[in-house]
């Protein structure tokens, strides 16, 4: 009886690992597999055939496809500089036509009008298209605010002629000279005299055009004591003047617009000659 119930134990045991077993055959190592990720052994390898090596790109054809987008590369950067260059000769085109169409307007006028080209540095005072005087322009100066001009706008503004509003100098337009009348003609023979050459007297010009421009004219030759007085008085009276507009925008909120300016040095002589020889309303051509 001892016996048959140990054969018993015996057998529900072994049948308890025969359904474990089976279990985890049919049920657990499925669901683990498909959760679990794919091991190093499992993972897709590309099939080589056997003494062969792993297949890969020829050189050649990786070789082409670099030197293909090199080339494009190198196209890309050619075209963007054709089309630079042919933008800057338009607009020089275009400026060239601006500064001709308003030299031709002027020259069919009576009055002496001002050419000042700052290409080839030179200053010229023309009448019915005819130079009667060239100066040439020993330095020359341009405010930032002229290379803000967009180039079809910058033409525009080159078309017409500039006129001259107001203008302020450390010269007299013209000289005088102040004698007193004789009383009789024995007086009168006692004071002639041989006429003595007038002095030039040290030069700025401040000149304000239309279109908010303006110019200003100095020597390049050194100042004397007297001219340095007299040329830093009339800044020093530009400058209040800016001053006093700054300081009432504040208040009114009414602001000037940007003044593009041009500062020119030429010698004493050609900056006396253009001063005195321009009419009160002179009008002006200019190419930059």
């Amino acid at each position: 009886m001892k016996i048959f119930k140990r054969i018993l134990i015996v057998l529900n045991i072994v049948a308890f690992l025969i359904l474990a077993y089976i279990f985890t055959v049919v049920v657990v190592l499925p669901v683990k597999k498909a959760y679990l990720p794919l091991t190093k052994l499992e993972r897709p390898v590309e099939k080589v055939a056997k003494g062969g090596k792993k297949k890969s790109a020829p050189k050649k054809v990786v070789k082409k496809e670099a030197e293909e987008e090199e080339s494009n590369v190198v196209e890309e950067n050619v075209s963007d500089a054709a089309l630079q260059a042919r933008f800057d000769s338009l607009s020089i085109l275009r400026k060239q036509a601006a500064f001709l169409s308003a030299r031709f307007d002027l020259s069919k006028q009576d009055s002496i009008y001002l050419v000042l080209d700052l290409i080839d540095s030179i200053a010229s005072l023309e009448i019915k298209g005819v130079s009667v005087h060239k100066a040439k322009l020993l330095e020359v100066e341009k405010s930032h605010s002229l290379k803000l001009f967009h180039a079809k706008d910058f033409s525009l503004w080159l078309e017409y002629p500039f006129e001259l509003k107001s203008a302020k100098a450390t010269i007299p337009k013209v000289p005088i000279v102040v004698k007193n009348a004789p009383k009789d003609t024995i007086e009168a023979a006692l004071q002639v005299t041989v006429p003595k050459v007038p002095q030039r007297d040290d030069v700025f010009v401040t000149m304000n055009f239309t279109k908010n421009l303006k110019i200003n004219f100095s020597q390049a030759e050194e100042l004397d004591s007297v001219g340095k007085i007299r040329i830093d008085s009339l800044v020093w009276e530009k400058r209040k003047y800016h001053l006093s507009r700054s300081k009432d925008a504040l208040t009114t909120y009414e602001y000037d617009k940007i003044a593009p300016f041009i500062n020119i040095k030429l010698s004493k002589q050609d900056a006396t000659i253009i001063y005195r020889a321009l009419p009160d309303k002179p009008q002006m051509v200019l190419r930059m």
